[in-house]
């Protein structure tokens, strides 16, 4: 494949979009920076990359990189659109208002237009001019998302987002895999008091974001707090079998009885009052929580949990009390020896199984996930160009030597294109020789492409919200 520089920037142009669309954004980045190099003069590609930037969450770099296509090409509704977006992102609030009237008034029908005037007026407070760009925006264009979003971020604003379940309702079953309509959704329940529907709504949102910290602390704190639950825990766990065991001891050391008799007793009890606290505690949450929510609530309690710094303090507090009272008999009695002994008891007798038992429940759920993980190894001399879209490592490597015989030529240094012929489908391979900078990214990586350039990609999508 002999391509003139033109062509071949137009290509790689072509790539990054559908690497970026395909959320591939760390490839799509380095892929268009490459294009960008062998052609200064090429706005699409910088555009891309900038659309690239921001969804990447580097807004000055994306600012930059529109900013450099508006000086070679002039604007257009999207590079406008763009630059406003990176503008409010920096927090450049009146820059990004002024932006976003200049590309109303270029593109008076363009949904995003709208979308951007309203996200601006409200970051300037006005509530009115805001809600009235949503409208235009949702009016433009009812089967644009972010539409949506706009209007129910100012209703939220004035304080009327419970008003909105019904469109939002609407909206998460037009677009279902929006976590932002669905997190807005379940906001505007909780807003219109309708807590079951919206304790439905934050599982949903954890379910299908298991580390989405926002849907895990409300849902932890609608069922009732992960902070009572886990003080709870701590109290059935060490608090209370701690006070009962000392409470036995010091009565029965006191009553003459030998110090083995008094520590067995008190740990006796000890065990009784841990089950027992135990089983009420499942049955509260049994109680408390229907079965369909009781796991997704546990998980969201855990989420809640670890995003918070406050349980290492309340647990260092449980466990100073724990020692206080289990050596409380030994100051109580005024005898050394029954303090030692009473806290070598406890610790060996008490803690050390219940330590371990939670060991082994650690081991065993990472080993269950490990095997939810498994899968067969993956045979490269099938044909899964129907099915795939993209392989890393080894696996990549494997497919391409084993199926992709027909390699159609080479882009860049270590960057190929590799045809199936089978299926006629496209390979784009990058190795990781020429790409050192990319974070997070498996290298060598293969990625399904179309194969048709930059051009050709616009002309397929016009009409569309790039």
């Amino acid at each position: 494949m002999t391509l003139s520089t033109s062509q071949l920037v137009e290509r790689l142009g072509g790539y990054g979009q559908e690497l970026a669309s395909a959320g591939q954004l760390e490839l799509a980045n380095w892929l268009l920076f490459q294009a960008e190099g062998l052609d200064e003069e090429k706005a699409d590609v910088r555009e891309i990359r900038a659309a690239c930037l921001l969804d990447m969450g580097r807004p000055d770099e994306a600012a930059a990189a529109v900013e450099a296509a508006l000086a070679i090409a002039g604007p257009t509704a999207r590079r406008l659109y763009l630059l406003g977006t990176a503008q409010l992102a920096l927090g450049e609030i009146e820059a990004g208002l002024q932006i976003a009237q200049e590309a109303s008034i270029l593109a008076p029908h363009d949904p995003r237009m709208h979308v951007l005037r309203s996200r601006a007026e409200l970051a300037t407070g006005n509530l009115s001019a805001a809600r009235t760009a949503a409208d235009a925006a949702l009016k433009a264009d009812p089967n644009y998302a972010p539409c949506y979003v706009a209007v129910a971020q100012v209703a939220r604003a004035e304080g009327r987002l419970g008003e909105r379940v019904s469109d939002l309702t609407q909206a998460v079953a037009l677009f279902p895999q929006s976590l932002q309509l669905r997190t807005l959704l379940g906001e505007a329940l909780q807003a219109d008091g309708r807590t079951r529907e919206a304790q439905l709504c934050w599982a949903d949102i954890l379910s299908r974001d298991e580390t989405n910290r926002q849907a895990a602390k409300v849902l932890a704190q609608s069922v009732g707090g992960w902070k009572r639950w886990r003080l709870a825990s701590l109290i059935v766990v060490l608090l209370l079998p701690s006070v009962l065991y000392s409470a036995v001891i010091t009565y029965l050391v006191a009553k003459g009885n030998a110090l083995e008799d008094a520590t067995f007793s008190g740990w006796l009890i000890a065990v009784g009052a841990y089950v027992a606290g135990k089983l009420f505690l499942k049955l509260l949450k049994e109680r408390r929580w229907s079965a369909q929510l009781r796991p997704v609530v546990e998980r969201a309690l855990n989420v809640a949990q670890d995003a918070d710094a406050q349980p290492l303090q309340v647990d260092v507090a449980a466990f100073a009390g724990m020692i206080a009272l289990v050596t409380a008999p030994g100051v109580l009695l005024q005898d050394a020896e029954v303090g030692g002994s009473a806290a070598t008891v406890f610790g060996l007798f008490y803690l050390g199984p219940i330590f371990l038992i939670a060991l082994l429940r650690g081991l065993r759920s990472r080993e269950q996930a490990r095997a939810d993980e498994f899968r067969m190894p993956f045979d490269a001399s099938v044909c899964h160009c129907a099915s795939l879209n993209f392989l890393s490592d080894e696996e990549a490597i494997a497919y391409v030597e084993s199926h992709l015989a027909e390699p159609v030529g080479t882009l860049l240094p270590d960057v190929d294109v590799f045809r199936c012929g089978r299926t006629g489908r496209h390979w784009l391979l990058i190795w990781k020789a020429q790409a050192p900078d990319l974070e997070g990214v498996a290298l060598p990586a293969l990625f399904a492409v179309s194969g048709s350039p930059l051009e050709e990609q616009e002309e397929r999508q016009s009409g569309m919200y790039l």
